[in-house]
């Protein structure tokens, strides 16, 4: 459903662009200039409704300041699209460019086509090559919850996602950056591998900042985090394995087809702790011919929590979860396992009558302790946890001691175990 904006409002934001857009500049022949183009583009967005229901929305399909990121990412666009890099170019105004007509004709255009907003973006993101056997897909994808799927690379993929843009100039930036740019061909998707897939509705400007880029870097995350819970992944520090890329590929829909659109990295942090990312290791006495149905059963598991209702907890726990995983940095890990428990346990916690760390360790106890001598043991383990967050957290304890950081395992088999009971809960 396209954007309903009041007329008044309409007007007032052609009125700003009219006033606005003969002061924008491109510099070197293809970059719209920062401090020109965002003056003219905040000046239209403050026409718009700064609060309510439509702000809310235009928020969360594009970002905050969202009619002023919309132009300046779309006249990027266009100006990449058309025009040549030249490093000698002096600047120049906008509208004197070749690429847009007058101010009228390109406010007319621009309102238009944040008006048709939402449009529909897929995303695809490679897993390592042993994080997830192609055999536990069940046909050629694997739906998880409403817009996400787990994909097995093939002809159909690369047939319906091409990795090739119709505009040269386009196609000259999406696949530079390698010895792909200097030969002239063009990308490929890799042969026997994973991908995750979202498809999302809102707008993706081109450097794949904005709302929905982060809706589906937090998927990601959750989907992982939840994979790591349950035993579909294990996470393992290895220096040999083949190095991964780790950018999400973008495609736009355009009628009935998807036209490859843009790709972006994932953050390094993201990146590192994929890269070390396994499929779950059986103990060997289990029998070779149940591993393929848990994991698929896992993956199933994932889905169903991706598609219930109340699942934001769970799905927010399992992101920081995935965040403990990142980086070296011990106290933080430390810190990133006790925010996931205190997200699934925290809430709703009175304090008058107890300590904030006995509240959590009394819930973990009774959410994961199978009798009462499990249970006083973890409540006494938890009280020596919470002590070393505590110095963290309030006492700026920055390295931990060896009998801290031996506490690491237990927080996180406490947070595992916690994510797996709630997830049986939500699920029952």
């Amino acid at each position: 459903m396209a954007i309903d904006i009041n007329p008044n409002a309409i007007a007032a934001v052609k009125a700003a662009l009219l006033e606005g857009l003969p002061v924008v500049s491109v510099d070197k022949g293809k970059f719209l200039d920062a401090s020109s183009g965002f003056v003219a583009a905040y000046k239209a967005d403050e026409a718009l409704p700064q609060n309510g229901q439509l702000h809310d929305t235009l928020v969360e399909i594009i970002e905050e300041r969202p009619f002023a990121n919309f132009v300046f990412s779309i006249l990027s666009s266009r100006l990449r699209d058309e025009r040549d890099y030249l490093a000698e170019a002096d600047k120049e105004k906008l509208l004197e460019s070749g690429v847009f007509g007058d101010a009228e004709e390109v406010a007319e255009w621009l309102i238009t086509q944040f008006t048709s907003l939402p449009w529909k973006y897929s995303f695809a993101i490679e897993f390592p090559p042993d994080a997830l056997p192609l055999d536990v897909i069940e046909g050629a994808s694997q739906q998880v919850g409403e817009c996400c799927h787990v994909v097995k690379s093939d002809l159909f993929l690369a047939d319906r996602f091409p990795l090739f843009h119709p505009n040269p100039k386009r196609n000259s930036v999406l696949k530079s950056g390698g010895l792909l740019g200097l030969i002239g061909g063009d990308p490929k998707w890799k042969d026997d591998r994973a991908f995750f897939t979202q498809e999302r509705e809102g707008y993706v400007s081109i450097y794949g900042s904005g709302s929905v880029a982060e809706q589906c870097a937090f998927t990601l995350q959750s989907f992982v985090g939840l994979g790591l819970a349950m035993r579909l992944f294990n996470h393992r520090v290895r220096y040999d394995k083949e190095k991964i890329k780790f950018e999400w590929k973008v495609h736009q829909a355009v009628g009935d087809n998807w036209e490859y659109f843009t790709r972006f990295d994932l953050d390094d942090e993201s990146k590192e702790a994929l890269q070390h990312l396994i499929s779950f290791q059986f103990a060997d006495t289990y029998p070779e011919e149940n591993r393929i149905p848990w994991l698929r059963s896992a993956i199933k598991k994932i889905s169903d929590v991706f598609s219930a209702e109340n699942s934001q907890t769970i799905m927010l726990a399992a992101k920081w979860f995935f965040d403990s995983h990142k980086g070296r940095d011990q106290t933080l890990r430390y810190i990133r396992l006790m925010t996931t428990l205190e997200i699934l346990l925290g809430e709703h916690a009175d304090r008058s009558k107890a300590s904030l760390g006995e509240i959590l360790g009394n819930r973990l106890a009774y959410l994961i302790g199978k009798n009462h001598g499990e249970r006083h043991e973890i409540l006494q383990k938890f009280k020596k946890i919470y002590g070393v967050r505590s110095g963290i957290l309030h006492h700026g304890k920055h390295k931990l001691k060896s009998s801290e950081r031996n506490l690491i395992s237990d927080l996180e088999s406490y947070c595992r175990r916690a994510i797996e009971d709630e997830v049986s809960s939500l699920l029952a």
